[in-house]
């Protein structure tokens, strides 16, 4: 919807799409038992590399104590300046500032990191539509991934909205 909005062609939109589903692969992996992924990776799976790039400048840089503020504000104004890094970064903030999410986090103990969202968002400056569609994303159903079968089970034992048919959770609107 948003590259509608901003009237992104076919072909952007296919690198958008592909970005979108890439954006944290880099920045979140080599954790647990996943291996380390860097953009050679990306380019020997046969990503294009207009796609590498918006994931290169979606992943946050390692950045010291002293000057964390600085290197944050300098990675957004960069990803603003990239018109689909922008909207993939959009998307993003939106998922993680959904509040039925937010309610879930809470609900597991873990915290929400939406204030550091904030700065980014004004930053950006969203047109009316995309303040529209931001807005409509934070107060929708959230999607439900990375959760584990016990967490599963106790979310959908506390939200009659949530069916689970087979293997898959589905959720009602």
């Amino acid at each position: 919807i948003l590259a509608q909005i901003n009237g992104i062609s076919e072909q952007q939109t296919s690198f958008l799409v592909a970005a979108a589903w890439l954006h944290d692969v880099i920045e979140d992996s080599g954790q647990d038992s996943w291996p380390k992924v860097n953009a050679l990776d990306l380019v020997g799976w046969g990503i294009s590399p207009e796609v590498i790039s918006i994931v290169s400048m979606l992943t946050r840089p390692d950045s010291s104590a002293e000057n964390k503020q600085a290197e944050t504000n300098l990675y957004y104004q960069h990803i603003n300046a990239n018109p689909l890094a922008r909207l993939v970064k959009i998307a993003d903030m939106a998922d993680n500032c959904n509040r039925q999410r937010i309610k879930w986090l809470e609900e597991l103990g873990k915290t929400s990191k939406v204030s550091k969202y904030l700065p980014a968002l004004n930053l950006f400056e969203l047109t009316d539509e995309e303040q529209s569609w931001f807005e409509e994303r934070v107060n929708s159903a959230c999607e439900l991934d990375g959760l584990d079968e016990e967490e599963y089970l106790r979310y959908f034992t506390r939200h009659d909205q949530l069916y689970v048919l087979g293997d898959n959770l589905v959720q009602a609107r």
